[in-house]
């Protein structure tokens, strides 16, 4: 037997981070949670998940990058078996992440393995869930999970998980300036006031459609929790002042950090923002772009 034939076949899927164009908080829910109102945007920045056939019958995970949980509080093996107990399967898998990701960064790298784990799974057990049906599980997994079911862009609310997708192939350009810095979420929510008004919404401010992604972030990004995250950690707010100063498109805090992103008018302008930024501040600094997804692409398959 040739080691083709003795190997089980591997799907080998990318798994994308996300930026935050927008992010409000309206208030918190009773069940404990936040009501929020987000724009979501997937990019360039990729984790690689590769799924085979585990002839245990468990759930195996392994990973290239020390710190990652490998059991049952990773969310890329909780998408596993979530997905086999939705569907009565009695089949093992092993999941590999080769992580490009910053963990802990406000870019959803987590949700994004979910997600992708449920895609691929669904693909390649050929179990024919659809993508509503994924998203449902996706929620029960984590409040991004389900827009990285759909990808491209979303206005998502609730806690995060009801998705509402947007058309657009606008391609717009970006740096990650990613500091390592751990920010702990719920500290950020605990010290947040929220106000009674709403200044603006995203809803409103794309009920007419999404052909003009460009000019709209040119001057509506938003971030409720950046002023409660500079406070408790300084030192992310200087990294936005000093990514502000470089890129023309403007910067915002990514989730709850500790992330910052910049908006750069083209390529050529992102590329070398990516050397001046890396530069000043030290830290890791990506290129990335928005992520067009194709429409053969299998997580976008029912």
């Amino acid at each position: 037997m040739n080691d083709s034939q003795s190997k089980p076949a591997a799907l080998v899927l990318k798994s994308h981070a996300k930026v935050n164009l927008y992010l409000d908080v309206l208030g918190r829910r009773d069940d404990g949670f936040h009501e929020v109102e987000t724009v979501m945007h997937e990019v360039s920045l990729a984790d690689t998940v590769t799924l085979c056939d585990e002839h245990g019958g468990g759930i195996v995970v392994e990973c290239d990058t020390p710190g990652i949980p490998l059991d049952g509080t990773n969310l890329a093996w909780r998408a596993a078996e979530a997905i086999r107990a939705e569907c009565s399967v009695g089949r093992g898998v092993r999941i590999r992440l080769e992580k490009v990701i910053p963990a802990g960064g406000g870019l959803g790298g987590g949700s994004s393995n979910a997600a992708t784990v449920l895609c691929g799974l669904n693909a390649m057990w050929g179990l024919g869930l659809s993508e509503e049906r994924l998203m449902r599980l996706g929620a029960g997994l984590g409040s991004d999970v389900p827009f990285f079911v759909t990808g491209g862009t979303a206005v998502c609310s609730g806690r995060g998980e009801r998705v509402r997708k947007v058309e657009s192939r606008a391609r717009l350009h970006f740096v990650l300036v990613a500091p390592g810095i751990h920010v702990s979420t719920a500290e950020v929510y605990r010290n947040l006031k929220i106000a009674l008004t709403l200044e603006k919404s995203a809803s409103k401010l794309f009920s007419g459609g999404f052909c003009v992604l460009a000019d709209f972030v040119s001057g509506g990004l938003y971030n409720k929790l950046e002023e409660v995250a500079y406070n408790l950690y300084p030192e992310i707010k200087k990294i936005k002042e000093t990514v502000a100063r470089v890129c023309s498109g403007g910067a915002l805090l990514c989730g709850s950090g500790s992330t910052v992103f910049g908006l750069c008018a083209t390529d050529e302008q992102a590329q070398t923002a990516r050397r001046e930024l890396h530069d000043k501040t030290g830290h890791a600094v990506y290129k990335v772009e928005s992520f067009i997804r194709p429409n053969n692409n299998p997580r976008r398959q029912p």
